[in-house]
């Protein structure tokens, strides 16, 4: 899910949202959200972003680059070690494992940042710091250099 004060919200399912439950495809009706499936390139998405919720792996680090605050839950095991690092570096409010969040939670966890700008702020910041997006060109010079 992706927040927007300017646009409308908007549910991205891609390959890993199979057992996507029929309520939360209910948003394609609401006349504030757009609902996006399988997209080839989500950086126009980020880019339009005020607030993301999502889950670990390479996204993760994608929103990090373009310094997207994320509200974060696991979705498998060998998500968690990092998305607990990210946590820790205050670039992302992490939840922990979606079985063990509930709705109220995950509400309470957006609210809060709705309400409070400069934690949303913060954690932008924090998370443009983990990573610029520019790791292969200093891998491609380190391999010339050499």
């Amino acid at each position: 899910f992706f927040f927007s004060s300017r646009r409308r919200h908007t549910r991205y399912i891609g390959d890993w949202s199979s057992d996507v439950c029929s309520s939360d495809l209910a948003a394609k009706s609401h006349p504030r959200a757009a609902m996006h499936v399988d997209l080839p390139d989500l950086a126009d998405l980020f880019a339009a972003a005020d607030l993301s919720i999502g889950s670990g792996g390479v996204a993760a680090l994608e929103r990090c680059c373009v310094g997207l605050p994320t509200v974060t839950l696991t979705l498998a095991a060998n998500q968690e070690p990092a998305l607990a690092e990210l946590s820790r570096l205050g670039a992302v409010k992490h939840l922990g494992n979606h079985a063990h969040v509930t709705r109220e939670r995950l509400h309470e966890a957006v609210a809060g940042l709705v309400r409070h700008p400069a934690d949303v702020s913060a954690i932008s910041v924090s998370a443009s710091r983990v990573t610029d997006g520019k790791g292969v060109h200093r891998v491609l010079d380190a391999m010339r250099a050499a």
